[in-house]
């Protein structure tokens, strides 16, 4: 047997395995046919004369939980049903109806055991339709867990004898990493008293040398509900600062993702109110704590600070109001002001003393319109199937430039998910590279 030829046919197909696409309409027919199967097969472990009653109470309450749950999340979280996903809170409602279903076997003693595998079917089901709504994982390589990035806490890096200005650093002959580093640490919080989540961290291999260069920052903030780790897991932030500094001697921006709602499903709105004082953690808590604990660049506006949906939304209301603290924002799907989901009346009420001119004040398409703005640079990014965030957004570019302000606004394939926010990224890198002083 020709070994080497086989090996190479193993790895001919394992490169095609990985490169098969999750998010494609054959994903999706599959998708429904497992949650089709599974509420067929979790059906008939019912015995035929308490089928129908058993599937209509079970399927009854199902329904009665999703509509409870949306209405909940509307009302409480105060996000939207589009936000929510209309596809995928029918295909957790009918797993739900399997999951009952089968709870009632289990209950009754009915061939319970049979029911496992329809379960299991529809829970498959659900999944993929939840991966292709968001586009988390694009292909089956995505789902395989990045082994060349190293993680640690703070308390495992080291401490640098020397930190120096990024112009006069010079690559070691010797010793520097192949990869970078995530850390996950949370910001102190001492101005706004901002109680976040663990921001995480990447730290270029130029970083570990001694001396240490002083880097340029990008601020990541993910949407609502979202959590830090996104950046990283489902947008790919690392694996584009990895291989810019593989070409550039370990060079790349620190990227840092940070916390801005307190919870995955948070919402206290960009701005400091009686809720939380969001603006100032980000312009002053996070910047303190980057320079403090890793080094970075003294001159913010070599920094640039981004975010998808929500988080969006947040880099551009930041920069207007506190424009000393960034020098570059990113705003992919964000919205034309800040809303909490429920009314403007509700907006300003609770998150502006009832002030509409305290709104208006903070409100960035009132700041674009009274006044210029010449030293304000930026993306606007949207997907192409994504409505209200490319109306927005589109506007907001034209107020923009009509204030002087050096701004784009682009669109990309996809919607209000990670493939649009993959592409945002990539497509910004390089104003963050220049920005940032970096080698281009």
């Amino acid at each position: 047997m020709n070994t080497g030829l086989y090996g190479a046919r193993m790895s001919t197909m394992l490169d095609t395995l990985r490169s098969l696409s999750l998010v494609s309409t054959p994903i999706t027919i599959v998708s429904w046919v497992c949650i089709i199967l599974g509420l067929i097969g979790t059906a008939l472990i019912v015995p035929s004369g308490k089928r129908l009653k058993t599937i209509a109470i079970a399927w009854g309450i199902s329904i009665g939980i999703a509509l409870a749950v949306v209405l909940a999340i509307e009302l409480v979280l105060k996000m939207t049903f589009d936000e929510l996903k209309p596809i995928v809170i029918l295909a957790i409602t009918l797993c739900g109806c399997c999951l009952l279903t089968f709870a009632a076997s289990i209950f009754m003693h009915w061939r319970s055991l049979l029911g496992v595998a329809p379960l299991a079917l529809s829970l498959i089901g659900t999944l993929l339709l939840a991966n292709q709504a968001y586009v988390l994982y694009p292909t089956v390589h995505a789902l395989e867990t990045k082994a060349d990035l190293e993680t640690a806490t703070v308390d495992d890096l080291p401490a640098a004898l020397k930190s120096i200005p990024l112009p006069s650093w010079k690559p070691p002959r010797s010793g520097l990493r192949d990869h970078g580093v995530l850390v996950r640490h949370q910001p102190p919080a001492p101005a706004s008293g901002f109680n976040s989540r663990d921001a995480v961290v990447y730290l270029p291999p130029a970083w570990f040398s001694e001396p240490r260069p002083q880097l340029p920052v990008l601020v990541l903030m993910p949407g609502s509900p979202g959590d830090p780790e996104q950046w990283f897991a489902n947008g790919h932030a690392d694996e584009l600062a990895d291989r810019y500094q593989r070409q550039h001697g370990g060079l790349a921006p620190i990227i840092a993702s940070i916390d801005t709602t307190g919870s995955t499903f948070g919402n206290p709105l960009c701005t400091d109110s009686p809720e939380a004082k969001i603006t100032t953690f980000v312009a002053e808590d996070v910047p303190i704590w980057l320079k403090k604990q890793f080094n970075a660049a003294p001159d913010q506006h070599t920094w640039t600070l981004g975010g998808m949906s929500y988080g969006g939304t947040c880099a551009l209301q930041t920069i207007l109001n506190r424009p000393e603290a960034y020098g570059t924002f990113l705003d992919f799907s964000g919205e034309i002001s800040p809303n909490d989901g429920l009314s403007h009346q509700s907006t300003v009420s609770r998150y502006f003393d009832g002030s509409q001119e305290l709104f208006d004040e903070r409100n960035p398409e009132s700041i674009l319109t009274r006044s210029p703005h010449p030293d304000l640079v930026g993306h606007f990014v949207a997907g192409k199937d994504d409505d209200q965030p490319t109306e927005d957004l589109k506007r907001l570019n034209e107020l923009a430039q009509r204030a002087g302000a050096n701004t784009t606004f682009t669109i990309v394939d996809g919607g209000h998910d990670f493939e649009a926010w993959r592409q945002a990224l990539e497509h910004s890198f390089s104003l963050v590279i220049s920005r940032g002083g970096l080698p281009t």
